[in-house]
């Protein structure tokens, strides 16, 4: 508070000057520490300052990306981050698809950092088939925090992640990428 405050209201309350001083204790209003963690469940995630790169080849059986781990790092005491792709399959609800490939889970450690998923043979047939119904295959990603107790064996749908504690960070699919197929040179 300051003085001309302190002084205004002891003259206006009946004091004065030459009588004493009052003061007055204002209680600061309580905050968080500067070190707590955002909410995780308000928090909105910003897909292109968390995903820098993505790709996925047919002959490596992979796909892999590219995530910049530094913009995790308020959950990184009590999280791990995994990523999860998904062939794009309209005639099946993404969150209930249990037709999806996992990373490994991962400790957030600030870094710049590439993951993998190898994607297995049904997979790769199921994009095969979109690659012939569509002219193009999509591949979804979707990126996740899990508490440090889950493992990904324990996550068998997109539904998963919030049962057992973790979060979905991206509410769509993102990024998106299509897969072009490769036609062979005579």
């Amino acid at each position: 508070m300051s003085l001309f405050l302190a002084v205004f209201l002891g003259a206006a309350l009946g004091g004065t000057l030459g009588t004493g001083w009052w003061f007055w204790q204002i209680k600061p209003q309580a905050k968080e520490p500067a070190n707590t963690p955002p909410n995780l469940d308000k928090w909105k995630v910003d897909g292109t300052k968390l995903i820098r790169a993505v790709g996925a080849s047919r002959g490596s059986r992979a796909a892999v990306l590219t995530v910049d781990t530094s913009y995790l790092a308020p959950f990184a005491k009590d999280y791990l981050f995994m990523m999860i792709a998904r062939v794009q399959d309209n005639a099946v609800d993404a969150i209930t698809d249990a037709r999806i490939e996992k990373s490994h889970a991962f400790a957030i450690t600030g870094e710049l950092r590439t993951i993998q998923i190898d994607l297995s043979e049904e997979f790769i047939r199921r994009a095969d088939a979109a690659d012939k119904r569509f002219g193009q295959v999509s591949i979804q990603f979707y990126c996740a925090v899990i508490p440090k107790h889950i493992r990904p064996a324990q996550i068998s749908t997109l539904s998963d992640i919030t049962t057992l504690g973790g979060k979905q960070l991206l509410s769509n699919p993102s990024p998106e990428i299509v897969v072009q197929p490769v036609v062979p040179k005579n």
